[in-house]
């Protein structure tokens, strides 16, 4: 898997060195290859299995085929990044919707970003850097290659990343926030310190 991510990484370095709107459509072409390969793989049924353990009641194949998608185009994104510009940013994100941002920081106390590994979860500290707010971001990465490869995709930006598995993210989200910067913290992350609070969701711990 790492194989292939960098080698789509180093062929659509290539395709970056064209005019935006084609390099997007490159990245956006192979990322619909990826979703129609995953769906007839069995990847696509233990999906599908894991979904209905939630929610056993919805349309699993269509909540798994837009999970599937959405993941397909994020994952590229993410391979992608290191060449982005701000005319291939303008072209796949937006940020809206920052009046609780300001309004926390005019307070002075920094704002915490509460989120979920959902979604393009990689690349937002980014694009909010890039609206000019000063964040900082709480995750966990391990010496596993994959991680390795995602790392070097979230540094692009020099934005400050700390790594529960060695450093003390209670100690720099503090100094953080009294600098009055964003904190971007994952709910499903949980700290070295094992201080975690363990509830029941779905019938499951």
């Amino acid at each position: 898997m790492i194989i292939c991510a960098y080698i789509i990484q180093a062929i659509l370095r290539i395709v970056f060195l064209l005019p935006a709107p084609i390099a997007i459509a490159g990245m956006r072409g192979i990322a619909w290859l990826i979703q129609i390969i995953v769906k007839l793989s069995p990847l696509r049924k233990e999906i599908e299995a894991n979904i209905k353990l939630v929610l056993p009641n919805a349309s699993v194949r269509q909540i798994a085929n837009k999970l599937i998608d959405n993941y397909s185009y994020s994952i590229m994104e993410v391979i992608c990044v290191p060449f982005f510009q701000a005319q291939h940013f303008a072209s796949c994100f937006k940020i809206e919707k920052t009046d609780q941002i300001e309004k926390g920081l005019a307070a002075g106390n920094g704002v915490i970003i509460l989120t979920i590994h959902a979604g393009n979860f990689e690349l937002a500290p980014i694009n909010i850097k890039n609206a000019g707010f000063p964040i900082i971001g709480i995750m966990r990465a391990t010496d596993d290659p994959i991680f390795k490869f995602i790392q070097s995709c979230r540094e692009i930006q020099d934005i400050p990343m700390v790594n529960v598995d060695n450093q003390d993210m209670f100690k720099a989200a503090v100094k953080a926030l009294a600098e009055n910067k964003l904190v971007y913290l994952f709910a499903d992350t949980g700290a070295r310190e094992s201080r975690n609070e363990t509830i029941s969701l779905f019938g499951h711990d």
